[in-house]
C-alpha cells in the first residue's frame, strides 16, 4: 500500500507541472527565423522569450500581423508633438514646406487664430523641422518702389521709341531688350532700358524733347516676398438691358468698367542684398461704344506687358515699348464766320488725325535701410493684408473732373511755391 501513495501522488501533479512548461512553439514561429525571432528548437524551448522581450524594448508598441504564413514585425517609432508660433510668417505657407520634411509616420496641422504649427514626429525628425521653420521666419526686409508712369506722344508711326541715349546726354547707356507679347496688334513688345541718372532727371530731360502726360507717379513701400499694386482707376457707367417675362419692359441696371492705369510688383531680396523685381504695367483707355445708345458697352483698348529683373539698390530701370495708335477729329475754322449756320461749313475744315503713343514706366527700388518690422507690426499688417478692401461710392465723370481739376491746382501752387 505504502508503495502506491507516490505513483498516484505524482500521476496527481502532472498537470500542474505541464501548466508550468512553456508552450512549444509552432510552425509559423519556426518559420520566423527568416526575420528578426531566433528559431526555436525542440531543445530550448525558451529562446523564444529573449528576441520577444528585446523587440518589446525597441518598439512603441510592436504590431505583430501574420503575412503568408509568417510573423511580421511593423517597427513604430516614439513619436512627440511641439507647437511652433511663428512670428512673420503666415502659418498656411509654411505648411507645404514643413509637409516635405515630415517622415512616413509624420503628421502636421495648423491653426490659424495663433499662426502656428502643430507638428508630430521623431524626435531626430522634429528637431530638424521645427530648426528649418527658425531659419526662414526672420524679420522680412521692406522695399521703397519709385514709380514713374508717363505716355509719351511719338512724332509718327515709323518712330520706333524713346532714344534714351539722347535723352540722358550718355552715349553708354547700359540698354536690353527682351520681347514681350503686346495685348494689341498695333502694339510693339517691351523694352527696358537701365538708367545712369535718376527718374527725376531722366523724366525732366524727356519733357524738354518731348510731349509727355504723367499718368501716376506714387511710391509704396513693400515687404520683401509680397506684392504690391498701384492703380489708378476710372469708372465708365453703362446700361445693361436684362431679359423680362413677355409681355413686361426689359430691366435695366447700370455697370460700370474700370480704365486707367494698373501696375503689380511683385519684390524679393536675395541673400546678395539684390532685388527681384516682376513686373506687370497695364493701362486701360476707352476708345468708344459698340453701338449708338446709352446702353451699348464700352469699348477698352488695353496695353499689358509683364517682365522679370533683377536689381541692385536704388538702380533705375525704364520700360517701354507698349504702343497704341489714336484717331483724333478736329475741326480748324474763321472765327464767327464757321459758326454761321447753313453756310458755316465753307469756312471750316475737318481732318482726322492719327496719334502715336508710347507708355513708358519708370521704376527704381531702395532696400529700407531702417529698423526692422516688430512683431506687433507684422501681425498688424498681415491683419491689413487680410481684410477685404474699403468700399468706396462710385464716382460718375463729372465728379471725377473736378477732383481732377483740384488736384491739378494744389500741384501746380506746390511746384510754384519756394
Amino acid at each position: 500500500m505504502n508503495e502506491r501513495k507516490p505513483l498516484r501522488a505524482m500521476l496527481f501533479l502532472l498537470p500542474a507541472i505541464a501548466l508550468c512548461l512553456p508552450t512549444l512553439p509552432t510552425s509559423a514561429q519556426r518559420s520566423s527565423k527568416d526575420l528578426t525571432l531566433e528559431s526555436i528548437g525542440k531543445e530550448n524551448p525558451f529562446e523564444v522569450v529573449k528576441p520577444i522581450v528585446k523587440a518589446k524594448e525597441d518598439l512603441v508598441p510592436g504590431i505583430f500581423k501574420s503575412a503568408g504564413g509568417q510573423s511580421v514585425v511593423e517597427v513604430i517609432p516614439d513619436m512627440y508633438m511641439q507647437t511652433v508660433m511663428l512670428k512673420f510668417l503666415e502659418a498656411a505657407s509654411v505648411e507645404p514646406v514643413a509637409s516635405n520634411l515630415l517622415s512616413a509616420y509624420g503628421k502636421i496641422s495648423i491653426d490659424s487664430d495663433t499662426n502656428s504649427i502643430i507638428i508630430c514626429d521623431t524626435p531626430e525628425k522634429l528637431q530638424m523641422i521645427v530648426a528649418e521653420i527658425n531659419k526662414i521666419d526672420k524679420t522680412p526686409q521692406q522695399v521703397m518702389i519709385e514709380v514713374v508712369m508717363v505716355d509719351v506722344k511719338l512724332q509718327d508711326d515709323t518712330e520706333i521709341g524713346v532714344n534714351w541715349e539722347h535723352v540722358t546726354g550718355r552715349g553708354n547707356t547700359e540698354s536690353y531688350t527682351q520681347s514681350l507679347a503686346a495685348t494689341l496688334a498695333t502694339s510693339s513688345g517691351m523694352d527696358f532700358s537701365f538708367l545712369h541718372d535718376g527718374i527725376d532727371v531722366t523724366v525732366h530731360a524727356l519733357q524738354e524733347i518731348r510731349d509727355i502726360e504723367i499718368l501716376a507717379s506714387p511710391k509704396v513701400m513693400v515687404l520683401s516676398g509680397q506684392q504690391a499694386t498701384i492703380q489708378t482707376i476710372e469708372e465708365i457707367p453703362y446700361i445693361e438691358l436684362s431679359d423680362s417675362t413677355e409681355g413686361a419692359a426689359q430691366l435695366t441696371t447700370t455697370e460700370f468698367k474700370e480704365v486707367g492705369v494698373l501696375l503689380t510688383v511683385n519684390v524679393l531680396v536675395t541673400d546678395e542684398q539684390k532685388i527681384k523685381l516682376t513686373v506687370s504695367p497695364e493701362q486701360s483707355v476707352n476708345t468708344g461704344r459698340f453701338g449708338q445708345s446709352n446702353s451699348d458697352v464700352p469699348i477698352i483698348d488695353i496695353r499689358r506687358a509683364s517682365t522679370t529683373l533683377i536689381m541692385d539698390d536704388g538702380q533705375a530701370v525704364v520700360l517701354g515699348g507698349l504702343r497704341r495708335r489714336d484717331l483724333k477729329k478736329s475741326i480748324d475754322k474763321i472765327p464767327l464766320l464757321g459758326d454761321l449756320p447753313l453756310i458755316g461749313f465753307l469756312f471750316s475744315n475737318d481732318k482726322i488725325e492719327t496719334e502715336h503713343t508710347e507708355l513708358v514706366v519708370f521704376l527704381s527700388p531702395h532696400i529700407y535701410k531702417g529698423q526692422p518690422l516688430t512683431e506687433r507690426e507684422m501681425e498688424q499688417f498681415n491683419e491689413l493684408k487680410n481684410s477685404p478692401p474699403p468700399e468706396f461710392q462710385k464716382h460718375k465723370r463729372p465728379e471725377f473732373e473736378v477732383l481732377k481739376d483740384v488736384f491739378g491746382l494744389i500741384n501746380g501752387a506746390a511746384n510754384i511755391s519756394p
